[in-house]
């Protein structure tokens, strides 16, 4: 058996029968992806292949279990024996963010979590083959705040538990993290949105406010003064060091580059541009922002998006920024400490900010200029609709692309997903109990016009540092929407 990568762009595998038959499309491969080669015929490569199946057994518990079998590949498959490729998903978790980065050598790093399940159950899919053999590693996790629609989906996927082979639950993580990074920000319980105290310690200084007390573990603090979210983060942070006792947990701002050191050897920099802090009597504080930025009314939400990490991630001649819940006041801030003319907002790829609000200034996508940009959104609960993401967002972001790129490339994962119409569908909604999800049966009602997805809204980056292949599922197996185009040592693009 060999191990080799796909050197083209989309490669659909199917089940292996012999060399005259080969049926059921099983899965869709991309550049950059790996595979066990134990063989070949005049028309295929034959694979080594596995496949997580989950199945409730009689005690109710849902458990996986893997099949086993060959699979093929067409002949002409371009394959190489070593990967250079950079792969980041932008995964559909519905109303939130989350995004994987796998580096050339597997080093993977997980920014935001959505709000739901969504971001394990894919996890679970797409690295089964590495849940086979052990804990999928993750060099850094990395959330840029604490809204629920960035932090609860990685409750759901840290504090989840490993089957082995024979179905047996470890206690060991399905994600074992070695380093997790937030902005320093974590609510207190019981504090109205302007109350200055929403965030700890705050202090004045010539008529603006500051937060005072930056987190850097949010076990330091007692259970009594967090809402119920962090008292649960506490509890996934304490099993990820019961599994790896040199768990680091801690803040970033803006400069903090020296977090992400473990990329440098592979030519991958990745710099911390947010949260921006203000030296305020010998310490650095994180500023209030209001409502609107020439407002003076304090807000708790827009601080806590504002002051989000914002990372750049630079790979050769490609960089991609990841824009969190920036908001006017921080892309503000932001312009005025990195100038248009120094370029260290610009990238060719953009995952949006903020889901695709109206809560921006245009000329930061002007700073920016991408040439693919990803809207994060999803409103499918009626609790968290925004109209995400809004038309005007949409419409800038086509606006400030690259100069001379005619047709720059806009994602939004709600629009990249596909639903069937089932028809008529009895329906029970679910409420919380205990921090639980059950039936509510006071919601039992038919529904007309049910649809169920059928294709979630992943998009696909991939590049080796100069060409980068962008690429989106459809729900017709084996078809993809994509895009491929190269960046020059100056940054220019030629989109094919």
């Amino acid at each position: 058996m060999e191990k080799k990568i796909i050197d083209d762009d989309i490669v659909q595998v199917h089940r292996y029968e012999n060399e005259a038959s080969t049926k059921d499309l099983i899965a869709t491969l991309m550049w950059g992806d790996e595979v066990r080669v134990t063989g070949q015929d005049a028309k295929n490569y034959i694979l080594d292949w596995a496949q997580q199946v989950w199945e409730k057994q009689a005690d109710g518990i849902s458990r996986p279990y893997w099949e086993f079998f060959q699979a093929a590949i067409p002949i002409k498959t371009k394959l190489c024996n070593s990967s250079a490729i950079l792969k980041v998903r932008i995964v559909d978790v519905g109303q939130g963010d989350a995004a994987i980065i796998e580096t050339p050598a597997k080093k993977m790093i997980i920014v935001d979590g959505g709000q739901n399940e969504a971001l394990r159950q894919y996890m679970q899919r797409a690295y089964s083959h590495v849940l086979r053999e052990g804990s999928i590693g993750c060099e850094a996790v990395v959330i840029t705040h604490g809204d629920e629609d960035h932090i609860v989906g990685l409750h759901e996927l840290l504090s989840k538990k490993r089957f082995d082979q024979q179905n047996h639950l470890l206690n060991e993580p399905m994600v074992k993290a070695e380093r997790i990074y937030h902005n320093g920000l974590v609510k207190r319980a019981n504090k109205g949105s302007d109350d200055p105290a929403l965030f700890g310690i705050a202090k004045t200084k010539d008529g603006k406010t500051y937060i005072q007390e930056i987190v850097k573990d949010p076990r330091d603090l007692p259970d009594a003064v967090l809402p119920k979210i962090m008292q649960d983060w506490k509890k996934v942070l304490t099993f990820q060091q019961k599994c790896n006792p040199n768990l680091d947990c801690k803040n970033l701002l803006a400069g903090d580059d020296q977090a992400f050191q473990f990329t440098e050897n592979e030519g991958i920099s990745i710099e911390v541009l947010g949260p921006l802090a203000e030296a305020i009597d010998g310490e650095k504080l994180l500023p209030w922002l209001h409502k609107s930025p020439t407002g003076k009314s304090l807000s708790g939400s827009h601080t806590i998006n504002g002051n989000s990490v914002i990372l750049k991630l630079e790979y050769d001649k490609v960089r991609i920024l990841f824009g969190a819940d920036l908001n006017r006041e921080s892309e503000l801030h932001l312009m005025d400490a990195y100038p248009k003319a120094g370029g260290k907002l610009q990238a060719e790829v953009l995952k949006a900010p903020h889901h695709g609000s109206d809560d921006y200034i245009e000329e930061f996508f002007d700073f920016v200029q991408p040439v693919v940009s990803v809207i994060s959104s999803g409103d499918e609960d009626p609790f968290y609709e925004h109209i995400h993401p809004r038309a005007c967002l949409v419409g800038t972001l086509g606006k400030y692309s690259r100069p001379n790129v005619t047709r720059p490339l806009i994602f939004v994962t709600e629009m990249s997903a596909f639903f069937e119409k089932i028809g008529i569908a009895f329906v029970t909604k679910t409420k919380k109990v205990k921090g639980v999800q059950v039936p509510d049966t006071k919601t039992e009602y038919l529904e007309s016009q049910t649809y169920k997805k059928t294709c979630h809204g992943i998009v696909h980056i991939r590049t080796d540092g100069k060409r980068v292949l962008v690429a989106a599922h459809s729900a017709k197996p084996g078809l993809k929407e994509k895009y491929v185009f190269t960046v020059d040592k100056d940054h220019n693009i030629d989109l094919k």
